[in-house]
């Protein structure tokens, strides 16, 4: 690619193609870092010491496709060549039923709602800590993207965008708690665990259709007390958070029940999928022993007509289930 782009650079007219080439140096520099990465990296990481079975016959694949298409220079790439097949029939692997955690993390089943294990807790700092939470998706996520081989080619490029969002989040709430002044492995205790998700397609459904739709208020609320009090460093993290997040639940409407057909092979509307990702996590933190929050409090004191009530109700059910903060606390 590096090489294909230099060569379409040189063949561009500087007045004619100069939007092109404003695009390509940008690109070029970025195709230089990722082979300056690349480099060492698997020359330390060897492809074949994952899978030796199939990495070379991939690598045979790739090359025989570049020489069908006449490599990728303008005058050699033939679009309408027909490519052969892929050798690869199973995704890489064994996945590891265990994830492994940086073992500076103190664990916990659930997000402590008090002081000891997370000392801005119920501030408006915490909006900060809920942004380095998100280092627990991108496990389950992985997981989603290896675990469903037949879907389309736009799926993995969704889900690459999305797992990087969330390693962005969580490394922005980390840095700002260092900056604040904190340590993230002295000072917080962190939910969670080490199991591989038992279900892809609801850890999805409730992901993107659930938590992170539920999630806006919140985050956008603490904008303005964030500017209020004169920090427009913390500010930025819900900002970007809930540009990032509305792209999430796109994508939770887009592939939530293409998800569940691949998975289960059956067809169901996303509206009823919802309800029932709704009735799995009110259930989960009604069952939850070390749940012990002000949400489990209140849906504790409803009733069971009330608590079907609120499954039906997209407000009603993300008002239960928020966090509560006060963020005119700092």
């Amino acid at each position: 690619l590096d090489r294909a782009y230099r060569l379409y650079q040189e063949r561009c007219d500087a007045v004619f193609d100069a939007p092109t080439l404003y695009v390509l140096r940008g690109v070029l520099s970025e195709k230089r870092d990722q082979l300056d990465w690349a480099r060492p990296f698997f020359s330390s990481h060897p492809m074949t010491g994952w899978n030796p079975d199939q990495s070379r016959p991939y690598l045979e694949h790739v090359k025989e496709c570049l020489a069908r298409l006449g490599d990728l220079t303008p005058d050699g790439l033939v679009r309408s060549m027909e490519l052969a097949a892929s050798p690869v029939t199973e995704p890489a692997g064994p996945f590891p039923n265990v994830r492994s955690n940086d073992p500076r993390l103190i664990l916990r089943p659930t997000i402590p709602n008090e002081l000891k294990g997370n000392p801005v807790h119920g501030t408006l700092r915490e909006i900060v800590y809920h942004d380095a939470t998100e280092w627990q998706v991108i496990d389950p996520m992985c997981e989603i993207f290896h675990g469903m081989p037949n879907m389309p080619f736009d799926f993995f490029v969704d889900f690459s965008r999305h797992i990087w969002d969330e390693c962005r989040h969580s490394r922005m709430g980390l840095r700002r708690l260092v900056e604040i002044g904190f340590d993230p492995f002295r000072d917080f205790e962190w939910c969670g665990g080490t199991e591989r998700s038992a279900s892809l397609a609801e850890y999805f459904l409730g992901l993107t259709l659930v938590g992170e739709a539920c999630s806006f208020t919140r985050k956008k609320g603490s904008i303005p007390f964030f500017l209020k009090n004169g920090d427009t460093r913390s500010a930025m993290l819900p900002e970007v958070d809930c540009v990032d997040e509305q792209l999430h639940v796109s994508f939770g409407h887009k592939w939530a029940a293409k998800i569940f057909e691949t998975a289960y092979g059956q067809v169901a509307p996303k509206d009823e999928m919802t309800r029932d990702a709704r009735a799995k996590i009110l259930q989960g933190v009604l069952n939850n022993p070390n749940d012990h929050g002000a949400a489990k409090e209140y849906l504790m004191s409803l009733d069971e007509d009330s608590r079907n009530d609120l499954v039906n109700s997209f407000s009603g059910f993300c008002g239960a289930i928020e966090f509560k903060l006060d963020l005119t606390v700092r």
